[in-house]
């Protein structure tokens, strides 16, 4: 088990959070930029990244001037 999915258990995020955070940030140095424009993260995957980030496992930072935004772990 990695530090990421018994750090999750311990946090009782939910399934889909767990997926989500080992599918996009297996390592500490992932990002993911979604252009929002051009695509965007489907709304279970949006409320499974808030929960990342209100949780503390994850956060957010504008990637451009045009709505981008980035995704970085922080566990």
């Amino acid at each position: 088990m990695n530090k990421l999915t018994a750090a999750q258990r311990e946090a009782g995020l939910s399934d889909t959070a767990k997926a989500v955070g080992v599918a996009f940030f297996p390592t500490l140095d992932s990002t993911v930029t979604f252009h929002f424009r051009e695509s965007g993260p489907s709304p279970e995957c949006q409320a499974a990244l808030d929960e990342l980030i209100g949780k503390g496992f994850a956060t957010i930072e504008p990637f451009n001037d045009f709505g981008a935004l980035t995704y970085r772990p922080t566990v």
